[in-house]
């Protein structure tokens, strides 16, 4: 057996063991995935000391670029919820949109955050408006988490200057206000497509959550922090990381650069944002409420962290084994039509190693030199690689979890429908977009 179809069959045997593990077996998730990444290593021809050093590597560089992020997230998520804040701004949606559309709501609240913060924390630190506003207005919570989570999906997917598609953008060498304008009428396109997906979803679930044991304490308008204090907090952080990255755009430099990159780095700025939120929302709260929302909110965000680094580990062990690279090389080998190869290099590599944001930058850093030969227009390579990595959002994908978890869905078949299906649907409408929009550009 060459070493090729090696790290092959070692893909197929872990990724059907995960699959065996997570259906029929007790073991908890966090451990059927270290088992995995385990087994996809040996199983492909990768010495065991190469696997031990590759799962510790996985998990420590997937927590330590999200784990605190996470964190964070959760905290400030606790403090808009205790403060009130999160009702607050809940009334707001609900006054602006009207009744019957705060799902549409909470999905341009999720596009506009995940501009600026990564979706995973971004999802777990504004969950609980939608979870509010379930509350408050009766309605099933999957719905608006559902719609919340596809807001943030499709910027941190198809719309710089979310990181993903910034740096694949910069790969291509794509004109970045063309990438935005595209990328946000695909979006758009696709929040029609999940309006209706998250409003079926709420008809088959709902999960409409017990006002009398989901909220915290039954207050009055008046007694709520302003609109305008509720919002601050999650708009501070957005406002630098974005000024951040125009001011890096535009080549600023000096003083006003560094302090600017430094407080415009995501985890300081999330951090600023609590601080924030602490001074302006929690004057009328003591120590105690506070410190305990704060720990209530890391315990329940441990489960996420174990799923997210573990679903590194898995990925940095295919990655490691030469998988990913081989099955992209030989694809680029063939004479499909050039447009079509970021796009199917990205599907690939999402669904052999699960993150979204390595399969853009990968398939990009591929395919850009043949596109380039050939004269394909960059900005079209950039959403191809954007539209091949939401393909069938599954177990190796730490937001499958974070989605899923949200509600408590622990059914395979469950969680499929309640993500899996929609991300490959929205795969299936940038294929046809993409294919719509190179006959013009």
């Amino acid at each position: 057996m060459t070493p090729e179809l090696q790290m092959i069959v070692g893909l197929v045997v872990g990724t059907v063991a995960l699959i065996f593990m997570l259906l029929k077996t007790k073991l908890h998730v966090f451990l059927s995935l270290i088992i995995t990444a385990f087994i996809t290593g040996l199983v492909g021809g990768m010495p065991p000391e190469l696997v031990i050093t590759a799962v510790q590597a996985g998990f420590g560089n997937t927590l330590g670029s999200l784990g605190i992020l996470i964190t964070l997230g959760v905290m400030l998520g606790k403090v808009l919820e205790i403060s009130g804040a999160t009702d607050s701004i809940a009334n707001f949606l609900i006054d602006l949109m009207g009744d019957g559309r705060e799902h549409i709501a909470l999905m341009v609240t999720g596009f506009v955050a995940a501009l600026a913060i990564f979706a995973i924390p971004a999802y777990v630190m504004l969950f609980p408006i939608a979870k509010n506003i379930a509350v408050k207005k009766q309605i099933p919570l999957t719905k608006l988490g559902v719609a919340l989570g596809a807001g943030l999906f499709l910027s941190h997917n198809f719309v710089p200057p979310a990181s993903a598609p910034i740096g694949a953008a910069g790969i291509f060498d794509a004109n970045i206000v063309n990438v935005m304008l595209w990328g946000t009428v695909l979006s758009l396109i696709m929040m029609v497509f999940f309006a209706f997906y998250a409003d079926f979803l709420g008809k088959r679930y709902n999960d409409i959550p017990d006002a009398e044991t989901e909220l915290i304490e039954e207050v009055t308008e008046e007694e709520l922090p302003s609109v305008v204090a509720s919002f601050t907090p999650i708009a501070v952080p957005i406002i630098l990381i974005v000024s951040n990255i125009v001011l890096q755009l535009v080549g600023v430099t000096g003083l006003v650069m560094t302090v600017l990159g430094f407080a415009g780095d995501p985890m300081v700025a999330v951090g600023i944002g609590i601080l924030v939120a602490l001074m302006i929302l929690t004057r009328d709260l003591s120590r105690e409420t506070v410190q305990e929302a704060f720990n209530t909110g890391v315990r329940a965000g441990v489960n996420i962290l174990l799923m997210v680094g573990a679903g590194g580990a898995l990925g940095h062990v295919v990655n490691e084994s030469g998988a990913g690279h081989f099955i992209a090389q030989t694809l680029a080998e063939t004479a499909i039509p050039p447009i079509l190869l970021p796009f199917i290099i990205s599907t690939l590599l999402r669904i052999i190693q699960g993150s979204g944001s390595v399969a853009m930058v990968t398939a990009a850093s591929i395919s850009a030199p043949i596109l380039a030969e050939l004269g394909i227009d960059p900005v079209l390579g950039t959403i191809a690689v954007g539209g091949g990595s939401v393909f069938f959002s599954y177990f190796n994908d730490s937001y499958f979890w974070v989605v899923n978890n949200s509600f408590d869905r622990r059914e395979v078949k469950e969680q499929i429908i309640t993500w899996s299906i929609p991300s490959t649907i929205t795969w299936l409408i940038t294929l046809i977009y993409l294919l719509i929009l190179s006959q013009f550009k």
